[in-house]
């Protein structure tokens, strides 16, 4: 309560992220308004859950397992080995409302940037934000645009495709399959809108960013 405001604060995990949410909840303080909220480790379930959504750092947690079994085997076999520090890195931020770029005063379009958020793993369009905002279609887009500097429509394809970015590096899963967890069939169809977004084919993506992370 007593730090300046606005402020940002970077928690050491996704809980005590959440834990700071619930206190800034109960004490009137506004996220991220006043205050902007980051975690770490992209613990999907307590992230989503968190009021409102909290940010995080996703780190490479699969491969941080992975060396730990391995030094667990060389314990195993090498009764001297005593093991060494893993270093999780981190391989990129994921973005939700508790540190929203866009932190309007305008309600009804930060109502619309939560559903969004909310609905980004499914193939969404401006009908279904109408749908949740009972506005005309012509207000709706002129506030949040003034608000975003963005079109509705153009708003979710961009956050679509980090979305679709965040999957490629965060898992091994093919990129057909990535496809599929965001409501998107035609494999063909995405790839060509995340190419002209980022330049460069999600496979391609994916094998320079890892290359930059040494993994």
């Amino acid at each position: 309560m007593s730090l300046p405001k606005p402020i940002a604060i970077m928690a050491c995990d996704d809980n005590q992220g959440n834990i700071l949410l619930e206190a800034c909840n109960s004490c009137g303080v506004k996220i991220p308004y006043d205050v902007a909220i980051i975690g770490v480790d992209n613990d999907e379930v307590l992230c989503n859950l968190s009021d409102p959504s909290l940010s995080t750092i996703n780190v490479g947690i699969e491969r941080g397992g992975y060396e730990a079994a391995a030094m667990a085997e060389k314990m195993v076999r090498d009764p001297s080995y005593e093991g060494e520090d893993i270093v999780l890195h981190p391989l990129n931020i994921v973005s939700r409302l508790s540190t929203s770029v866009f932190a309007t005063k305008d309600q009804t379009v930060f109502n619309a940037l939560q559903f969004i958020h909310a609905n980004i793993d499914r193939r969404i369009d401006v009908s279904d934000v109408l749908d949740y905002i009972p506005m005309s279609r012509r207000l709706l887009e002129q506030r949040f645009k003034a608000a975003t500097g963005e079109t509705i429509y153009k708003y979710i394809i961009a956050q679509r495709m980090e979305r679709f970015a965040q999957l490629l590096i965060s898992t091994n899963d093919p990129v057909s399959d990535i496809a599929m967890k965001l409501d998107e069939p035609d494999t063909k169809s995405i790839a060509r809108r995340f190419k002209a977004i980022k330049g460069c084919t999600p496979s391609d993506f994916r094998k320079k960013e890892l290359r930059k992370l040494g993994v």
